[in-house]
């Protein structure tokens, strides 16, 4: 819509002393005291009247300069001769607090009056009348319009001026279009024990506002925020244009793996907008341990045993451990890598592995006796998965026979009769099994009786005695043989051969007998 305002007044402007013509008005050269009211800002401008000027006003559009929009003042000479060029002022005021349009000002009427020039220039109409466009004017601004004319007779030399201005209203209305733009970064490396940042920004980077914005994420299966939800919704608000806001949002991933999504942004209106999408790689640090230990030792002797802890994984394993148990009824001796007793078992800090990296450790146990040892390791780092691993070591005793024989009496005279007892004793640490006892009479003895932890019986020269199912350790059985003396046969041997299981070889044992007539 275009609104226009137009107004005209007109003023005449004679040399003094001249009469009226066409009907205007002829001030005096001393103005009419104007009234007096509250002025508007610093707009009530009165030129200075040099010597031998008259000045006339006009107030236009209501005749007072208080409430009008325009004040002309025109100054010219009280007299001047005929045919001889004189100058005069049109002053042109804008009394307002705003801005007036297209003024104009228009001299007609011209009375005995040729102007022959302007500043600025006039146009000159067909009917003898001039007008000045003084354009657009400021607040409280005075233009002036210099003047050279000349009157052609002796008289009255004079003009009419009138003013107008026409001021446009113009409204407009902004017409906009917002535009989204959406953004999303994310932490490209993490392990699943680390937190996972995601960065979302949105920016109206079209004209006016977007109101109404929305972010929302849906992530991929195995990725939550910490909440545990599955969907990330951020309330923007309202975007200025180029305005941005952004948050950040913690995301926690269940388990190794590719995660990546694209953020979507909307706001009213149907704007809509989508990122590119962001990923991040999950990693998990993995170990493997391994076990080896004395398969097999005997009483007395010390058993070790030696854990591998790998990392299998591509990342790194920070805070490594490996913690083993004491086999029960062994001692700790001593362990390597600086590993130490603590906490019921042996405990080692291998600190980092790198990828593919491993380490050995290992510890000295003394068993207290015969049986199985066995321990069982864990391996534990920073994130990752306990790993474990056993292994067991067999004690073993070593069966060691004596065999002590005595005869009573000795010397034995012919028909005499003596006693053999066979002491068989197992002094090592272990089980001695199907011990066997087998003597043989010299010749001069004959066979006359056999008993003891087993029953004896005699075959030909040899007594022969029933097997003992076992023998432990420290454990003592003994054997008599009863023989008598058949003939003089000086100094003999009663020989004692003892096998079992573990012994194929028989352990000898003799006894001096002397016999006499």
């Amino acid at each position: 819509m275009r609104t226009t305002f137009l107004s005209r007044l007109t003023m005449c402007g004679l040399a003094a002393g001249l009469a009226l013509a066409g009907g205007c008005h002829t001030q005096q050269q001393v103005r009419e005291p104007e009234p007096k009211p509250e002025p508007v800002a610093d707009c009530n401008y009165v030129p200075a009247v040099p010597a031998g000027m008259v000045m006339n006003s006009l107030a236009y559009p209501t005749g007072e300069v208080v409430t009008s929009a325009v004040v002309l003042h025109e100054i010219r000479p009280r007299e001047a001769r005929a045919n001889q060029p004189y100058s005069y002022e049109v002053h042109v005021t804008n009394r307002t607090r705003g801005r007036l349009q297209n003024v104009v000002v228009k001299a007609d009427n011209m009375q005995n009056l040729s102007v022959s020039q302007s500043s600025p220039q006039g146009n000159k109409g067909s009917d003898g009348s001039m007008t000045w466009v003084v354009g657009e004017m400021a607040p409280c601004e005075t233009k002036v319009i210099k003047l050279t004319g000349t009157a052609s007779k002796t008289g009255v030399s004079g003009n009419c001026l009138t003013v107008s201005y026409n001021n446009t209203l113009c409204a407009t209305t902004a017409i906009v279009e917002p535009a989204l733009v959406v953004t999303k970064t994310v932490t490209p490396d993490a392990t699943v024990c680390d937190m996972i940042v995601a960065r979302y920004e949105v920016k109206n980077t079209g004209t006016g506002i977007a109101e109404g914005v929305v972010v929302k994420d849906t992530l991929p299966a195995g990725l939550t925020t910490e909440a545990g939800s599955t969907m990330v919704q951020l309330d923007a608000g309202s975007l200025a244009a180029g305005q941005s806001k952004f948050a950040t949002v913690n995301l926690k991933a269940a388990k190794p793996g590719r995660y990546e999504s694209a953020a979507s942004a909307s706001a009213t209106g149907g704007l809509n907008a989508e990122s590119a999408k962001a990923g991040t790689n999950v990693k998990q640090t993995a170990l493997a341990i391994s076990s080896k230990c004395t398969g097999k030792a005997f009483v007395g002797r010390d058993i070790t045993f030696e854990f591998t802890v790998k990392n299998t994984s591509d990342t790194p394993s920070t805070n490594t451990t490996v913690t083993a148990t004491m086999p029960a009824g062994a001692s700790f001796v001593s362990a390597t890598m600086g590993g130490g007793m603590g906490g019921g078992g042996v405990m080692w800090n291998v600190g980092t592995l790198n990828a593919g990296e491993s380490k050995v450790v290992a510890f000295t146990a003394r068993p207290s006796a015969i049986g199985s040892y066995k321990s069982t390791a864990t391996a534990n780092a920073t994130c990752a998965t306990q790993v474990a691993t056993e292994c067991t070591s067999g004690i073993e005793g070593i069966p060691a026979i004596l065999v002590e024989v005595v005869d009573n009496p000795d010397p034995i005279e012919v028909g005499g009769e003596t006693t053999y007892t066979i002491i068989v004793t197992n002094q090592g640490s272990a089980t001695d099994t199907n011990v066997k006892v087998v003597c043989t009479l010299p010749d001069g003895l004959a066979f006359v009786a056999a008993g003891g932890a087993s029953n004896g019986s005699s075959q030909g020269a040899q007594v022969v005695f029933a097997p003992i199912a076992s023998l432990a350790p420290k454990a003592t059985v003994t054997f008599t043989v009863r023989a008598k003396a058949v003939k003089a046969a000086g100094d003999v041997r009663f020989l004692t051969d003892v096998t079992s299981d573990q012994f194929k070889t028989p352990i000898r044992e003799m006894e001096s007998t002397n016999l006499y007539q």
